[in-house]
């Protein structure tokens, strides 16, 4: 099992496409306080997370969504989003990418990111690196 680490989120890849003749990916993913994902739209795969433990933050095109432990919240390819870890707890969450090839950007991601939370919103160099 593969794992990445960076900017307070460790992502364990459960399955990758090639497992599943590309129809998607699983990754556990726990989520520091206070971390998460800027505004971004994922536009080649839809999102499903499923929270196993505590509580997570989205915004949405909808608005703002509290997905708590046992509950999931689907996000369409093409939907803007953000999310983060409110809570002084972290977070535990599994996140379904149909298809699959997004846990592979996670994969790419360790070692070129900090593994812990800078203070503040991402540098700049960051958020760039994360666009391409």
């Amino acid at each position: 099992m593969e794992t990445s680490t960076f900017l307070g989120m460790e992502n364990r890849v459960l399955l990758k496409a090639g497992q599943t003749a590309g129809a998607l990916g699983v990754i556990d993913i726990s989520i520091q306080p206070g971390a998460g994902a800027p505004l971004h739209t994922n536009t080649r795969e839809s999102l499903l997370w499923y929270v196993i433990d505590g509580t997570l933050t989205f915004q949405t095109e909808q608005g703002l969504v509290q997905t708590e432990e046992g509950s999931a919240t689907f996000l369409p390819q093409g939907s803007k989003h953000t999310f983060v870890n409110a809570s002084d707890h972290p977070v535990r969450a599994l996140l379904v990418c149909v298809p699959g090839g997004f846990e592979e950007f996670l994969i790419e991601l360790s070692g070129k990111l900090p593994a812990q939370l800078p203070a503040g919103p991402p540098s700049g160099d960051a958020i760039e690196l994360i666009a391409r």
